[in-house]
């Protein structure tokens, strides 16, 4: 099984049913990835599938034809998920998605390190080197995660704080 790294990001555009992220949310998030991933050398293959400006069409963006989606042939408003393959400097296959949370209308942001289905000999010189690349790659991904942070996009704990607190509200509601 792949490991994805939860570090989720709720979209902000709750304006619609199937709401997407909003193009700025978009753009800060994969802005504050790529910073990351290439220390400012960000390779024209990448460069590419980045979004242009912050005022792009998100939807247009995220049914681009290098986009990953689940199902492949969903709509913006049918797509469990989305995934941009960014990588990194290390390593081309780490990616960017943005996922619908089950049950909910809500979309957000995570890193998958796309490595956990890498696997060489214990002791061998590639198994060395391979868990050195997973350690890096984790290392990116909290990065990633701290400055989405530092930046005001609300994180998955932040997330499901709003949800407990609206649960709390609801309870409390239905008591009185």
């Amino acid at each position: 099984m792949r490991r994805v790294y939860n570090f989720l990001f709720m979209a902000t555009n709750n304006s619609n049913t199937n709401a997407l992220p909003s193009s700025d949310d978009i753009h800060r998030a994969v802005e504050i990835y790529i910073r990351h991933a290439y220390f400012g050398q960000v390779p024209e293959n990448v460069q590419h599938l980045m979004p242009k400006n912050e005022n792009f069409n998100s939807e247009q963006w995220i049914m681009g034809d290098m986009v990953e989606r689940e199902p492949a042939d969903s709509t913006p408003q049918t797509m469990r998920w989305a995934s941009f393959r960014f990588g990194n400097m290390f390593y081309p296959n780490m990616k960017l998605r943005i996922s619908r949370i089950p049950n909910s209308d809500d979309c957000v942001f995570s890193v998958d390190s796309h490595d956990a289905i890498l696997q060489a000999k214990p002791g061998s010189d590639d198994y060395v080197m391979l868990e050195e690349l997973k350690s890096e790659n984790a290392k990116l991904v909290k990065i990633i995660t701290e400055d989405w942070d530092k930046a005001s996009l609300p994180t998955e704990r932040n997330y499901m704080r709003s949800k407990i607190q609206q649960a709390k509200k609801e309870k409390k509601t239905h008591t009185e």
